[in-house]
C-alpha cells in the first residue's frame, strides 16, 4: 500500500466499500469460513478467522499490532493495511526498523516489494507473501502478508491487515489466489531457548554424550564434535568417545537444528575440561551361573573389560565377606552357607590403567530344600459383586512355611489387595479371579503358586415390581432391575399373571408391559428376570387385586 494523504486515504476507503457492495450484488454467496481476502478485494478464499480480537481469543495473535497499528513501520502508511503490518512484523523479527534501501522514498505499495526485496517461489515461516499488482488475490497496488505456517509446498497460512477491511488469518492453496512470491527478508530461524550442553566428564575412554538443547520450534538435529576447537572427523553421532588423540583437549559439540520452512539453527555447546587419562571400563560385568543352593556347584563369568586385562583374580564373598580359600573360578554351598548371599569379586589389571575391581551381582539367598504341598488349596467363596473370596494354598511341609497373597483380575496384579481375603468388585464382573501366593521359609526355596481363577463373576441383582390397576380389567406393570453393576442391567423379565406369560423387555433396567382382557379378583402375580451375562436371576411374587367393569347406572 502507498503512503497516502489522510484525504486521498479515505478516498479510496469509501470508493473500496462501495466497489466491495457491487461486487456482492453480483457475486455467488460465499461457503463456510470465506471471506474477502486484499486489500483491493481480490477472489475469495478460506478465512480461519477475521478481527484482532476474535483471532486472538482463539489462538491467532496478532503480535500487537493492534494497539500498534497507529504508528507508521518502514515509513508505510498508518493504520489497518497490508505493508505497514508487515513492516511491523519484519521488524518484530528483528530487521531493520528503519526503512530498508531497497523500498525508495514514494515506492511503497505492495507491488514493488518484490522487485525490491528480491523473491522466490518457496515459502517460509516468517517469509513476505506477495502478490503483483491486478493477479488474483491482490488489487491494483499488489498486495503483502505474514506467513504464519507452511503446511506443504501447496498450502500456507498467512496473517494480513487488509486496508478497508480487517485483521485476519487465512489459509491459502495453490489452488486459490497464490502468492506471486516469497520475500526471504527475515525469516524465522530455528532458535535455541536452551544451550546444547555434553554431559559427562571428558574422560578417555568413557563416552560423553551430547544433548539438543530446547529449540523452538522443535526440528531435527544433527551433530559435530569438536576437540580444542578442531572438529573431529566423522564425530557426528550424539554420543562421541575420546580417544588418545584428545587426552588433554576440551570437547565440545555443535548441533545445527533443522525444521522445513525454517531458517536451521546453529548452536555450539560449552567446553568441558580437559580431557583426562582413562580407567578400565566394565564391558560385561562378573556374573555368577547356576543356583544358589547348597551342594549346588556355582560357576563365574569373569565378564569382559575394555581395554583387555592382562590378568585377572577371583575371590568368592558371602554376604560381603570373603570366604578363605575360594579363589577359583567355581565354588559349592555348604549348610553353613544357607540363607546367605554369594557374590564374586573379579580384579583386573593392565599396564598403563589403574588397577579395577568388579563385584558381581549377589544371589538370592543360598537355599535349601523346597517347600512342598502336600494337599492344594484354592479359592472359596461365591463369585457374586460384595461376597467375600478366600484365599487357602492348601496344607504345607514345613508347617510354619509363611504366604504373601496378591490378587489378580485377568492375570493383572491389584497392588492394593495383598491379605488371604478379597472383596468382590464392580470391576470383577466378566473378569476372571486369581489369587498369586509366594510361600517363604527360613532355608527353604520360595514357592510362587496360582490359585483359581473364578469365572462367571456376576452382580446380585434386585427386581422391584410396581402395578397400576385402576382401569377396569387392566393392570400397568413395572419393572425395576438395579444391581451394583455400573451397567445397567439389560434382557427381559417375564411376568406370569393369571396363566398367561407376558415379555417385558428392559430399557436401562427399566420396563413396562400393559395387561388387558383380565378378569377381576385377587391374584398371585410373579416376575422373573432372567438376568444377563453380567447380573443374576432374580425372582418376585406379589398380590395383585383387578377390578371389575362399574355397574351402569340407570337414567329415571
Amino acid at each position: 500500500m502507498p503512503l497516502q494523504s489522510h484525504r486521498y486515504q479515505r478516498s479510496l476507503q469509501t470508493l473500496a466499500i462501495l466497489l466491495a457492495g457491487v461486487l456482492m450484488a453480483f457475486a455467488l454467496p460465499a461457503g463456510p469460513g470465506m471471506a474477502a481476502q486484499t486489500d483491493a478485494g481480490a477472489p475469495a478464499s478460506q478465512v480461519i478467522c477475521q478481527g484482532f480480537d476474535n483471532c486472538q481469543s482463539r489462538g491467532y495473535s496478532h503480535q500487537g499490532y493492534k494497539t500498534a497499528k497507529s504508528k507508521m513501520y518502514w515509513n508505510m502508511y498508518s493504520g489497518i493495511n497490508c505493508t505497514n503490518y508487515v513492516a511491523y512484523r519484519m521488524i518484530r523479527n528483528g530487521g531493520s526498523a528503519t526503512r530498508p534501501p531497497q523500498l525508495k522514498t514514494g515506492r511503497g505499495n505492495a507491488e514493488y516489494w518484490g522487485p525490491s526485496f528480491g523473491y522466490s517461489s518457496t515459502p517460509m515461516v516468517g517469509s513476505i507473501a506477495w502478490w503483483k499488482a491486478n493477479v488474483p488475490g491482490a488489487g491494483s497496488a499488489g498486495h503483502v502478508a505474514y506467513v504464519e505456517q507452511v503446511v506443504s509446498a501447496t498450502e500456507i497460512v498467512i496473517s494480513e491487515s487488509n486496508y478497508g477491511s480487517e485483521f485476519s488469518w487465512r489459509r491459502i492453496t495453490t489452488k486459490g489466489p497464490w502468492p506471486s512470491g516469497f520475500i526471504h527478508y527475515r525469516d524465522v530461524p530455528v532458535k535455541a531457548t536452551v544451550a546444547p550442553t555434553v554431559v559427562g566428564a571428558a574422560k578417555v575412554g568413557v563416552a560423553l554424550r551430547a544433548t539438543s538443547g530446547t529449540w523452538t520450534p522443535a526440528g531435527t538435529y544433527a551433530y559435530q564434535w569438536y576437540a580444542a576447537g578442531v572438529a573431529v572427523p566423522g564425530a557426528t553421532a550424539t554420543t562421541f568417545t575420546p580417544g588418545a588423540a584428545q587426552l588433554g583437549k576440551a570437547i565440545q559439540v555443535r548441533v545445527t537444528a533443522a525444521r522445513a520452512s525454517y531458517v536451521s539453527g546453529v548452536v555450539m555447546s560449552a567446553a568441558t575440561a580437559a580431557t583426562a587419562p582413562g580407567t578400565q571400563t566394565v564391558v560385561t560385568a562378573p556374573s555368577i551361573q547356576g543356583t544358589a543352593q547348597v551342594d549346588q556347584t556355582l560357576s563365574v563369568d569373569p565378564g569382559s573389560y575394555a581395554p583387555k586385562p592382562g590378568s585377572l583374580a577371583v575371590q568368592w564373598l558371602a554376604d560381603g565377606v570373603a570366604i578363605p580359600g575360594a579363589t577359583t573360578t567355581t565354588f559349592k554351598p555348604g549348610q553353613d552357607m544357607a540363607n546367605k548371599r554369594l557374590s564374586v569379586s573379579v580384579t583386573t589389571a593392565t599396564a598403563g590403567y589403574t588397577t579395577l575391581a568388579t563385584a558381581s551381582a549377589p544371589t538370592d539367598p543360598v537355599l535349601a530344600p523346597d517347600i512342598e504341598i502336600t494337599q492344594p488349596g484354592g479359592v472359596q467363596g461365591a463369585a457374586l459383586v460384595g461376597q467375600t473370596l478366600t484365599a487357602d494354598p492348601g496344607q504345607l511341609e514345613p508347617k510354619d512355611a509363611a504366604a504373601t497373597y496378591v490378587w489378580m483380575r485377568d492375570g493383572q496384579p491389584m497392588p492394593a489387595f495383598t491379605g488371604p481375603t478379597y472383596v468382590v468388585k464392580p470391576l470383577d464382573i466378566g473378569a476372571q479371579l486369581s489369587v498369586r501366593v509366594q510361600l517363604t521359609r527360613s532355608g527353604y526355596r520360595s514357592k510362587a503358586l496360582v490359585l483359581g481363577p473364578v469365572h462367571g463373576v456376576k452382580a446380585p441383582s434386585a427386581l422391584q415390581v410396581k402395578v397400576a390397576n385402576g382401569t377396569a380389567r387392566q393392570a400397568l406393570v413395572k419393572v425395576v432391575v438395579t444391581s451394583p453393576d455400573p451397567h445397567q442391567p439389560a434382557g427381559r423379565v417375564w411376568i406370569k399373571f393369571q396363566g398367561k406369560r407376558h415379555l417385558v423387555q428392559l430399557v436401562r433396567g427399566v420396563g413396562k408391559v400393559r395387561l388387558t382382557g383380565l378378569r377381576p379378583g385377587a391374584r398371585t402375580m410373579v416376575a422373573l428376570y432372567v438376568g444377563d451375562a453380567r447380573t443374576t436371576t432374580v425372582k418376585q411374587s406379589l398380590k395383585v387385586t383387578v377390578k371389575g367393569a362399574r355397574p351402569v347406572k340407570k337414567r329415571h
